[in-house]
């Protein structure tokens, strides 16, 4: 047992020495090549800042559809000024608007005015009022 041990030593070790002496040389090799090794110029440009002045308002025209809450609506969005009372004010009829429910999931709908009504599931009622013009809309299950 010991002969073999001995015979497993004379072939590990000379072969761990012959490894690390390559790799030895490899780094010193990289080593040199990396001092000399010149770094690319980096590029540089430049932009001009210049000061402009910020629009408070734009004109344009559109229209503003809010969600379901009339949360994001902007009250006067998209009204050119001198037409505000005419855009402001959607033609309101005096019967109420009717929807029927497709079925028991979410649904979306328009109101007259343009607004975004939304039903959940959990919508029993008969009529839903509209937050952006107040008219009714009678709800058909």
């Amino acid at each position: 047992m010991a002969k073999r041990m001995l015979i497993m030593l004379a072939v590990v070790v000379p072969l761990i020495g012959v490894i690390g002496g390559v790799k030895y040389f490899q780094i010193r090799t990289a080593m040199a090549a990396g001092s000399s090794f010149q770094q690319p110029s980096e590029a540089v440009t430049t932009v001009v800042a210049t000061q402009e002045p910020w629009e408070s308002t734009l004109a344009a025209i559109g229209t503003v559809v809010g969600a379901a809450t009339g949360a994001g609506v902007i009250p006067g969005a998209g009204i050119i000024p001198g037409q505000a009372q005419a855009a402001a004010q959607p033609p309101v009829s005096q019967a109420p608007y009717e929807y029927t429910r497709k079925g028991t999931s979410w649904e979306s709908f328009s109101c007259g005015c343009g607004n975004l009504l939304q039903l959940s599931p959990a919508f029993q009622g008969s009529a839903i009022t509209c937050k952006l013009c107040g008219k009714t809309t009678v709800i058909k299950q």
